[in-house]
Formats: structure tokens, C-alpha cells, sequence
């Protein structure tokens, strides 16, 4: 009976496995083969369907491929199968009722309404086991198969466990030796991590080969290869294992759909070659590279001094590689964050072999303009002016954008500034607040800290300042900050915001803020000019015509971004600027990591510089040549350039020199607006914003959010792969 729920247990985890990857493959794909998205951050109802629709898919092939095999890698895993008899009755048993009514009929119920559903599962799970320890007691048998009189056997897989085993010692042994190998090789050149996986996993499988299949998990686990002629061992590990698996999806992707990144591909072979594997596995009971060559492994009997050796020689590289890779990361590092003697990668390391000279030499005309007075020069040529924040609340860049809007020349002739950062439906907040004059600073920071629920105190800094340069101007000439997001900043939010009504045309709602208001300008011959301070994703445009939207590789977000919108309906009048950040936005599975633009190069050409600010436009210069990298949809390579997306580039202060401070008066503020929703403060809301908000600003350091070559999640998992071969390696030497 236990080997029973273990087997069940083994193959749940691999179908809930497979999912994923068919998750993250499809998510990989949005914008590149399919033009919406299947994940979505902010639809958590919407996501959680999708995954279970996948999940029954998933389920249901892997349960098909059981019924006409017999078998399953959790049965073969636990040694016992199902005895040969009818196929008809292992398809009602494994497709018709554990898949259609034990799993389908509940889930899909669940997707309506999840309470039902889940309790229709919980009850069939219940009544399942207990009938089943019934049939158990009488007749060894479970459930399913005394209903459908099916008998198992037990049957000797003790091949299978140890294949497992030593696949999952190459697999270490081949990622710690990618992980040090990339982070020795991106100090001097721009390597990518997947393209040095796919070089190392090559190398691996043509050194087994001529070593008559003699691999580090081999050796440890006792496996021998029978005799085979070294033609044979190269076409079994080359061409069915490494160009099958790996070579073919890259080619397919590369060639049919121009997706050429690694890391994408890597995860189509995963997931959909590992999947192949599994099913070929549980129908015949090997794989394909080991039925069309004559090339089989065999269990041998080594002695216990020639696993010590083996065992030793697996640990002693997997140690070499993990004090290489801590040595090397923390050469490059410094500070006090520490996991396992690796430093927190917070320092990225600019390989030092790149080539900038282009750049550098651009940056010496003398006809570029400062940041400052190339944004307002845009204003004598376009009437809105949108410009990419990094993170919201970082206080450097607005300041920077302070010392825009109070130019004489911003005073005099645009005076409009909007801000994704804010709520719309509290535009009443802002301007009562920019428009009083208060008799003291803490009246007006009290006042301030009311409007939203500030990241941090950058956007809270700004408009404080914006109150005070309005109190020394005529009310014709006070600036105007108009909120535009429809994502509630409340301290206390009337909904989540992954639950915000119509958050999928978010971006369009926005630009509609703006789009409305210059529209009513013109109509009654008011200024009309305006800054946009937006998100560098949502700031996407285009400044060279419309021709990039029909691209058909062109990223395709949910509902297009707030400056496609704005290029769309003010046609020929809206300029789009990216402020320089040095990190470009990469996913690892679903977690986003940072990466500088273009390996780094950009960063270096402004140090050359010493890092004066300067802005320009990016239409034919080395920066605006260079291939979009700052938003890599799911991974994928888009194929264009930066000037097709952004007007021009400014440059204000490096990226070590961005600061994130606190702000006061947020327990006051809280406080003032539980009072304004529900009239009254009870103790229990009191105790509660007493206990989560403080009157004092947060004390917060300066925050730095690049990362070395080797980010935190390669260092994590090297840690993680390096403990886990060592426990194998000590296994394999003490097992019998």
C-alpha cells in the first residue's frame, strides 16, 4: 500500500512538473508566437485557470501514455507495474475514471466556483482511500483496480533507480562547472549563462562518449556500458541525446519563429523534450537514444575502493568549483551580506574586455546637451514630452525631474506634468494640495503624506517641492500634477490591486488622462505642452513612425503600452525619452533578475566620461544602433533597436549613486484616512497602524539593485546543486 501512495506521489509531482514548464514555455512565447499573454502578473484568478486547464492537458497524456504502457515512472520507481491484460480497461481506469471524474469533473468545477469544486476533490480523495484500504485488506488491491479486476506484479527496477541517480550527478557536475565557467569568463568577455550550459553539456556527452559512456554519475552508480564501437556511443550522445533533446527545439524556434535566445529554448527543451522523455520512458521502458543504438547500459559490481575513488573525484571537482565560484564573486563584491561565504552579488562587474571606444568618442561632442536642457529643448519641437522613471519612489531622479519643471522656461511655456505614479480617482487630493499655502513645514508634510501611500519619499519629496515653488508663483503659472493610474495607493486599498477593475487596458487608461486633457487644451486655446514621467515600459513609442507595430515580432504586451497610445493619438507631437538605467529587465522562470544594458557597454562609455549628464537624440548614434535588450519579452530577442523605441537617451548619475529614503507622517496619514472611511478609528485600527506605520521617516540606505555577471539565483542554486551532489556522492559510496 505504500509503495502504492509513493508511486502516486512521484508521478503527481512530475505532471505538476511538466505543467509548470508548459507554463513558463507558453509565458516565454507571449509576444513572440502568440499575441496575448498567458500570465499575466496582476490576474491571479486568471493565471490559477490557466494552470489548472494545462495541468488536465499534462494529466491527461500522461495518464493516455500509462494506460497502453502499463506502467508509470512513479510504479517503476517503486519496483511493481500492472500485469499484461486489457488496454481497454487500463484506459478506463487511468483516463476515464482517475483522470475524467477523479481530477477533471472537481477542477473544472473549481474554475466556476472553487469552494465546490475543491470540496467535490477533498470528498472523492476520502472515499477513494477508505474504500480503497477496504479492497486493500481483502484482496491487495486498490480501488480502481478491484472495480476493474487488474492485478500488479512486482518487477525489478533497480537499473531505473540507479540511471536516475547518476543522471542527476552529471546534471550537477555540469551546472557547477557552467556556473564557475561563466563567472571566471564574464569578468573579461559578455558570455551568456544558457549558451555556455548548452557548449559544457556538449563537451560532457562527447568526452562520455569516447570514454565508452564513463561519466562521473556512471561511475559512482555502477553503470557499464556493454560493448560498443565509439561510432555507435557518438550517435547515442551527440545525435539522439544532445541534438534531439537540445539542437532541434533550438532550430525550430531559431528558424520558424526568429526566437533565437538560449535561455528560451533551454526551457522548450526542458519542459517539452523532458516531458517526450517521460512518456517514452513509461511506454516502453527506455529511452529513444538507448532503442535505436546498440549502445546499453548494464549494472556492474565494482569494488568499495573503486566507488571511494569515484565518489571522491565527483566531490573533489564539485568543492573545486564551488570555492572557485566564492572566490572569484567575492573579489567583485563588497559587503556585509553573506550566504555560505558568498557576498550578496549586488556589484555588477563590467567584463573588462569590451569595447567602447564608439561610444566614448559620441560622448565627447561637444554639442550634447545636459539632461536637463535636452528634455526642455524637445518641448520646442513636440507638445508632449514623455520621460521613463527606473523605480518609482528612487529619490535622485526626482530631483532630477524638479529641476525640469522648475525652469523658467518649464514655468513659462508647459506648467502640466503627469505622473503614472498616483491614482487618478484622487486627483482632488494633489490639487488641493498644490494649490494651498500652508503656514508651517509640517502642515504641509502632514498634508502630503495624506495624498497616497508613497513607495518611498522621492514622488513625496517632489511634490512637497512642487507646493513650495507653487506658493512663489501666480496661480496662472502654479504647476499642474495630474495622477493617472487607476491602481489605488491607498494605506488601506478598497480592493487588491491584482483584483483593479479593467487592469488589463490599464496603459490606455492612462494615456486616455492625458490624451483628454490636451484635447480640451486645444479646444480652448490653453497651454498644451505636458511632461509624461511614466515607467520605461509603459514610455514605449514610436519615434520613427508606426511601421514597428505591425512587425510581427514585435513585444506584445496585454493591452499595448501608455506611450504607443499617446504616438497613436497625438500623431507627430509626442517625443519618448529613456533615462539611462543601468540594468536591463531579464526573467528566470517567473522572477525577474537585472542585467546592465548591452552587457555593460553603456555604463563604461559614461564612466569614460566621467560620467557628465548629458542627452541626446538616439536616431544614428552607437546607442541608438544598439538592439533593444532593456525589456526582453519572456526572454526572446525582439530583433530592433533602441531608436525605434525612444526619441533620445539622458543620462543624470550612475546607478551606485541612486538613493531610496523614507518620508514622515505616514502613521498620521494612515490614521486620517481610516477616519475619512469609516468616520470613526476603533482601538483594534489603531493598535494595528500604530504598530505598521510611524511618524518618522524610514531609515533606508542607499539602495543598489544591480547584480554581478553570476546573479543571486545562480549563486543560490550552485549552492543548493553543490550540497545535494555531495549528499550523492556520499550515497552512492556507501550504498551496497
Amino acid at each position: 500500500m505504500a509503495k502504492r501512495i509513493l508511486s502516486s506521489i512521484i508521478d503527481e509531482i512530475i505532471v505538476l512538473f511538466f505543467s509548470f514548464m508548459a507554463l513558463v514555455i507558453l509565458e516565454n512565447a507571449s509576444g513572440m508566437i502568440f499575441d496575448f499573454h498567458f500570465i499575466d502578473e496582476n490576474s491571479t484568478i486568471a493565471n490559477v485557470r490557466i494552470f489548472v486547464g494545462i495541468f488536465l492537458i499534462v494529466h491527461f497524456l500522461y495518464s493516455l501514455t500509462i494506460s497502453f504502457g502499463g506502467t508509470s515512472v512513479g510504479k517503476r520507481f517503486c519496483e511493481f507495474c500492472i500485469k499484461a491484460g486489457s488496454i481497454r480497461k487500463s484506459i478506463i481506469k487511468e483516463v476515464g475514471l482517475k483522470w475524467g471524474f477523479f481530477l477533471c469533473l472537481p477542477l473544472l468545477i473549481a474554475c466556476a466556483n472553487a469552494k465546490i469544486g475543491f470540496l467535490i476533490l477533498l470528498f472523492l480523495c476520502i472515499i477513494y482511500t477508505i474504500v480503497s484500504i477496504v479492497t486493500w485488506r481483502k484482496r491487495k488491491q486498490s480501488a480502481f483496480d478491484a472495480l476493474l479486476d487488474l492485478s500488479t506484479q512486482q518487477s525489478d527496477y533497480a537499473k531505473f533507480h540507479l540511471s536516475i541517480l547518476a543522471l542527476l550527478i552529471d546534471a550537477c557536475i555540469i551546472f557547477v562547472i557552467t556556473v564557475t565557467l561563466h563567472l571566471i569568463l564574464s569578468c573579461q568577455v559578455p558570455v551568456e549563462f544558457f549558451t555556455l550550459l548548452y557548449i559544457v553539456i556538449f563537451v560532457y556527452l562527447l568526452v562520455s562518449a569516447l570514454l565508452n559512456g564513463k561519466t562521473f554519475g556512471k561511475q559512482l552508480f555502477q553503470l557499464q556500458l556493454e560493448k560498443s564501437s565509439v561510432r555507435s556511443l557518438l550517435i547515442r550522445e551527440l545525435v539522439f541525446k544532445f541534438g534531439l533533446v537540445l539542437v532541434v527545439p533550438f532550430l525550430i524556434l531559431s528558424l520558424l519563429f526568429n526566437i533565437t535566445s538560449t535561455y528560451a529554448t533551454f526551457l522548450w527543451s526542458l519542459g517539452l523534450g523532458g516531458f517526450a522523455m517521460v512518456l517514452y520512458y513509461a511506454k516502453n521502458g527506455c529511452l529513444w537514444w538507448t532503442k535505436l543504438t546498440d549502445a546499453r547500459f548494464e549494472t556492474q559490481h565494482n569494488s568499495r575502493k573503486q566507488r571511494l575513488i569515484a565518489a571522491v573525484t565527483c566531490f573533489f571537482v564539485i568543492c573545486m568549483c564551488f570555492e572557485v565560484s566564492r572566490h572569484v564573486n567575492n573579489n567583485h563584491q563588497d559587503n556585509d551580506m553573506v550566504t555560505l561565504g558568498f557576498e550578496y552579488p549586488l556589484d555588477y562587474q563590467i567584463p573588462s574586455r569590451l569595447d567602447v571606444c564608439e561610444y566614448s568618442q559620441f560622448l565627447q561632442d561637444s554639442s550634447i546637451l545636459s539632461a536637463k536642457d535636452y528634455v526642455l529643448s524637445l518641448f520646442k519641437k513636440y507638445d508632449v514630452v514623455i520621460i521613463g522613471e527606473t523605480y518609482h519612489g528612487e529619490k535622485t531622479q526626482w530631483d532630477f525631474f524638479f529641476d525640469i519643471v522648475s525652469d523658467k522656461y518649464f514655468i513659462d511655456n508647459v506648467g502640466v506634468v503627469f505622473t503614472e505614479y498616483g491614482s487618478a480617482i484622487h486627483q482632488n487630493k494633489v490639487d488641493d494640495f498644490l494649490k494651498t499655502s500652508f503656514s508651517s513645514d509640517t502642515m504641509r508634510l502632514q498634508q502630503c503624506a495624506t495624498i497616497m501611500d508613497f513607495m518611498s519619499g522621492g514622488f513625496y519629496n517632489f511634490l512637497v517641492e512642487l507646493n513650495q515653488l507653487n506658493s512663489k508663483l501666480p496661480d496662472s503659472l502654479k504647476i499642474r500634477n495630474y495622477f493617472t493610474d487607476i491602481i489605488d495607493y491607498d494605506y488601506f486599498p478598497a480592493t487588491y490591486k491584482s483584483r483593479t477593475p479593467n487592469l488589463d487596458n490599464r496603459d490606455s487608461l492612462m494615456a486616455q488622462v492625458t490624451i483628454d486633457w490636451y484635447n480640451k487644451s486645444i479646444k480652448y486655446g490653453g497651454k498644451h505642452k505636458c511632461l509624461v514621467i511614466t515607467n520605461f515600459r509603459h514610455a514605449f513609442g514610436y519615434p520613427q513612425g508606426m511601421s514597428l507595430k505591425n512587425e510581427p515580432h514585435y513585444l506584445n504586451f496585454t493591452s499595448g503600452n501608455q506611450g504607443q497610445f499617446l504616438f497613436e493619438s497625438l500623431s507627430g507631437k509626442v517625443a519618448n525619452v529613456l533615462q539611462h538605467m543601468p540594468n536591463a529587465n531579464r526573467k528566470i522562470f517567473f522572477m525577474p533578475f537585472v542585467e546592465p544594458i548591452q552587457h555593460g557597454k553603456w555604463d563604461k562609455a559614461f564612466e569614460n566620461a566621467v560620467n557628465k549628464t548629458a542627452g541626446f537624440n538616439l536616431l544614428n548614434t552607437p546607442f541608438g544602433d544598439d538592439e533593444m535588450d532593456l525589456y526582453p519579452l519572456r526572454g526572446a530577442s525582439t530583433n530592433h533597436k533602441f531608436q525605434e523605441y525612444y526619441t533620445g537617451l539622458v543620462f543624470v548619475n550612475k546607478y551606485s549613486d541612486i538613493e531610496e529614503i523614507g518620508y514622515p507622517f505616514r502613521q498620521y496619514a494612515a490614521k486620517q484616512e481610516m477616519l475619512q472611511k469609516n468616520d470613526s478609528l476603533n482601538a483594534s485600527d489603531e493598535a494595528y497602524i500604530n504598530m505598521y506605520y510611524s511618524d518618522q521617516p524610514q531609515i533606508t540606505n542607499n539602495i543598489r539593485r544591480t547584480i554581478s555577471r553570476i546573479n543571486y539565483i545562480e549563486i543560490l542554486s550552485l549552492i543548493l546543486v553543490s550540497l545535494f551532489g555531495g549528499v550523492l556522492s556520499l550515497y552512492g559510496t556507501l550504498k551496497k
